[in-house]
């Protein structure tokens, strides 16, 4: 299904699904001309600005107790290869990460490449497929923590498959 939006800034229609980008009418204030023939519209210049694809996780969290999370493994299949990044968030009481008044820090991991695990040959023919998994290994603990996966681009397209964090808890002492 194709879904189409009307913006009320640049009066551009916005196809949403199946594109990794907004386009932007650059030329919104434009004019037409008019000549011996009539009137002649003015032609839109449009821009395809991207946007970042934000995956945003519910806190970790255990009442009384220190969240530990030492790595992250995300399982995915590459539609069009590109770049994913990661960061964990940490906060003393529970806070919203999609505002930025929150009063979450946020620590940023590295960033990993996206991409297709192997050509077309013989092994898809036997049903056998590639698996690889990317990894995020450190050491960050508090009383919530919050993880982010973003994919920025026009064009990085990925299915995940499992996101799994080892993640322990440990009593807090007073």
């Amino acid at each position: 299904p194709l879904l189409v939006a009307v913006s009320s800034e640049d009066w551009c229609l916005k196809q949403i699904g199946g594109v990794f980008y907004r386009e932007r009418c650059a030329n919104p204030t434009g004019v037409g001309t008019t000549g011996a023939l009539g009137y002649t519209s003015s032609q839109g210049v449009y821009q395809l600005d991207s946007y970042s694809s934000i995956l945003r996780f519910a806190p970790m969290y255990a009442p009384n107790e220190l969240v530990t999370v030492e790595k992250v493994l995300l399982n995915y299949l590459a539609i069009v290869s590109g770049a994913i990044s990661a960061r964990i968030g940490i906060s003393g009481q529970l806070s919203d990460p999609n505002t930025d008044t929150s009063c979450i820090q946020w620590k940023q991991l590295s960033t990993k490449q996206l991409q297709c695990l192997s050509e077309i040959n013989s092994e898809h023919l036997e049903n056998v497929s590639p698996n690889k998994e990317l990894r995020w290994d450190f050491l960050y603990s508090g009383k919530f923590l919050y993880f982010e996966l973003k994919i920025d681009g026009t064009l990085t397209d990925c299915m995940l498959s499992g996101i799994v964090a080892n993640a322990r808890a440990s009593l807090i002492k007073y």
